[in-house]
């Protein structure tokens, strides 16, 4: 690694500077011991993430000097399913470091326009989140969301929804369709006395969703510690599963949300919202029919009462 120096014992030592990236790869590994061949792949890691985080896994065997099988064995050792999923929370540790003047340098060098750019990285992203996403986990996620913690047959959760800025959007979806198919939403969005009414009004096993991409608010950590201490199921929408929420959730979703320009891309996010309000409605069956006909009923009263009282 930059800076740092391997042991004899095959460990790797920290010393001052380290950034991100050394530092989540020291915490992953703790006291193990590499052998060699791994030691040389977690310094390539730590010294060039930018690199590791586009190249195809024998670009990067070849530049380390060891076989692919040698760095998806590491990758597991750093707690990810292989190198596309390691690739994916090395991208996120290094753009969580960056401000949006860094962003918007980093993805100054490209070639083509900035709508090719902009385009070409959003099929990018729906790309690898195709790849990416496991289907019984995102199922198990849609379950947990509904139910939270409540184990009376049928009993739905409240679902408070938590997102700072534009993360907000696919949550508003999110909010609108899950009220129509029977759910109770409550928009919180970023925190302050919404969140203090919204989670003093939650019971117990109810659910608390948080969507963070990119940079951590402070206020998202005391809010997942809370509710967590409050027996609210805390879930999490996030890019990296190293996130400092992990320790305080309950369920985690991963998904990419790397821009072309200096803020994320919601792609990832608002096709995740389809698939979850997809399942769901298929979860609910015959009661989310009835909610959504209910509320069917209601518009086109209200839409012929709007039509006569204009004439």
């Amino acid at each position: 690694m930059q800076k740092n120096v391997s042991r004899g014992d095959g460990r790797v030592s920290s010393c001052e500077g380290l950034n991100r990236v050394e530092d989540w790869i020291l915490s992953k590994l703790g006291d193990r011991s590499l052998g060699k061949q791994s030691s040389r792949v977690v310094r390539a890691l730590a010294g060039a993430p930018q690199y590791a985080s586009t190249a195809t896994i024998a670009e990067f065997a070849h530049r380390v000097g060891v076989d692919p099988a040698t760095v998806v064995r590491s990758a597991k050792t750093l707690g990810c399913n292989g190198w596309t999923d390691l690739q994916q929370e090395l991208r996120a540790l290094y753009l969580s470091g960056l401000d949006a003047s860094g962003l918007l340098d980093i993805h100054a060098e490209r070639e083509g326009s900035v709508i090719d750019a902009a385009l070409s990285t959003d099929a990018m992203t729906i790309n690898s989140l195709k790849r990416t996403l496991d289907s019984d986990e995102c199922c198990r996620f849609a379950q947990n969301l509904i139910r939270g913690f409540h184990d009376v047959e049928g009993q739905l959760a409240t679902i408070l929804l938590f997102g700072s800025g534009s993360y907000l959007g696919p949550l508003t979806q999110f909010a609108h369709v899950g009220a129509r198919m029977g759910l109770t939403t409550v928009p919180v969005g970023w925190g302050g006395k919404a969140a203090h009414t919204a989670m003093s009004s939650a019971s117990p096993g109810d659910v608390i969703l948080i969507m963070n991409f990119w940079r951590t608010p402070a206020e998202f950590e005391a809010i997942a510690r809370v509710g967590r201490t409050r027996g609210l199921r805390v879930m999490l929408i996030t890019d990296t599963r190293f996130s400092q929420l992990t320790s305080y959730v309950d369920d985690v979703l991963v998904i990419p949300a790397e821009g072309s320009s200096h803020f994320p891309s919601l792609v990832a996010a608002s096709s995740l919202i389809h698939v979850l309000l997809s399942v769901i409605t298929e979860e609910l069956g015959g009661g989310a029919a009835d909610s959504i006909r209910a509320h069917d009923e209601i518009y086109f009263a209200l839409e012929e009462a709007r039509a006569k009282g204009g004439t």
